[in-house]
């Protein structure tokens, strides 16, 4: 029985916040009932049966005295959150996003602001390390670029580094990134990515299980995480040590069965440990953003939105005449951007560096410090 009205929606967003009272209990006694105010219905007894808690006690008191003026008062704490931009959806209602209810643990509301999710809009979920590298960096702004390009939307944990970096590229490209918090939704976390914050309130959403106003706890962001492999269709990781949290999500997106790839590194980086030893295990090999396409059955020869089109042609430009330069002896930055400009192509440091480490993504250059050579 989905929930149709604002009432109801008003209820069920009253209950969850309730103290004591947790997702899997409202679930239950969801399940229970079919209905938001079916609970309310529920004797004490049959209650205390379902979950053991007797926290409903006094709103189950207050529905049988004067149910008017409880659902007034639900009303109004519904009216006071969405004048704050903060929407709520139950997982008995029709907006609440298909990936997530097919989930065993799914939570049995999400706050969110922006938007969710378009359902028949693939999700890619980019997560990787915190601390990350110059080439994670780079990669983390290929795929997001190109995804998102191709009408992706980007799924990460709005997190410094890897996260972060992944979601913002796709943004630039005016593609589409949903940020799932370790807080409440109207709390920036970390504070540094307020800028980012604010821009998928834009062009996405932030969404999160936990209460507006609650502030980010470390035992928050192994739960989040599920919900971030929850809601993607593919889980990509960029850069990853063998232990780490994104370990934790990856395992979350094996339990859902979700197809996980993995950005192969240079096996002297312990940052890229993580990711080849996911390779060894048969995730897919994530060395081209065209290999991500086609596990999502976009056509890779498909023509990408205007502002990713006009980059695409410059970066190809820069590419064939990288390749063009380089030899199989190794050539400093300096000198593949002084060859470069005999050709007509100038390039900055930073552009010339995200090139090489695309094209050593791509297998067909090498690092060796900071040098690079031309393979095959």
């Amino acid at each position: 029985m989905m929930i149709e009205n604002e009432l109801e929606n008003s209820i069920a967003r009253a209950l969850y916040a309730v103290s004591g009272i947790g997702s899997k209990s409202l679930k239950r006694l969801y399940a229970e009932t079919g209905s938001v105010e079916g609970i309310l219905q529920l004797t004490e007894q049959r209650i205390t049966e379902l979950i053991k808690k007797e926290e409903l006690t006094p709103i189950l008191n207050e529905y049988r005295s004067d149910k008017k003026a409880l659902f007034e008062r639900m009303r109004k704490y519904r009216k006071t959150q969405e004048e704050k931009g903060i929407h709520f959806v139950s997982i008995g209602e029709e907006a609440y996003p298909k990936r997530l209810r097919e989930l065993i643990d799914a939570p049995f509301g999400i706050y969110y602001m922006g938007s969710l999710p378009e359902e028949d809009t693939p999700t890619v979920s980019i997560i990787g390390a915190r601390e990350c590298s110059e080439y994670g960096k780079k990669a983390a702004e290929l795929f997001g670029k190109t995804l998102a390009g191709y009408g992706v939307s980007i799924i990460s944990g709005m997190a410094r580094g890897i996260d972060g970096i992944s979601q913002s590229a796709a943004l630039s490209v005016g593609g589409k990134s949903y940020g799932i918090l370790g807080c409440g939704v109207d709390v920036v976390y970390p504070k540094e990515n307020l800028k980012l914050y604010e821009a998928l309130k834009k062009n996405g959403g932030v969404i999160s299980e936990f209460l507006p106003g609650q502030e980010p706890k470390g035992n928050f962001f192994p739960m989040r995480n599920r919900i971030i492999s929850g809601l993607a269709d593919v889980l990509l990781v960029v850069e990853a040590r063998q232990k780490s949290g994104t370990y934790i999500t990856v395992c979350q997106a094996l339990e859902q069965g979700k197809e996980i790839f993995a950005v192969p590194g240079r096996i002297t980086d312990g940052l890229s440990d993580g990711c080849n030893r996911l390779i060894a295990q048969g995730a897919g090999i994530a060395s081209d953003p065209m290999m991500i396409l086609d596990a999502l059955n976009i056509r890779a020869d498909r023509i990408p939105s205007g502002e990713m089109a006009e980059q695409g042609n410059k970066e190809k430009s820069s590419k064939s005449g990288i390749l063009r330069v380089l030899e199989d002896t190794p050539k400093s930055i300096e000198d593949i951007q002084e060859s470069l400009k005999n050709l007509g192509i100038d390039i900055s440091n930073t552009d010339l560096l995200c090139e090489l480490t695309n094209l050593c993504i791509e297998q067909l250059v090498e690092g060796i410090g900071n040098y690079y050579r031309k393979i095959g």
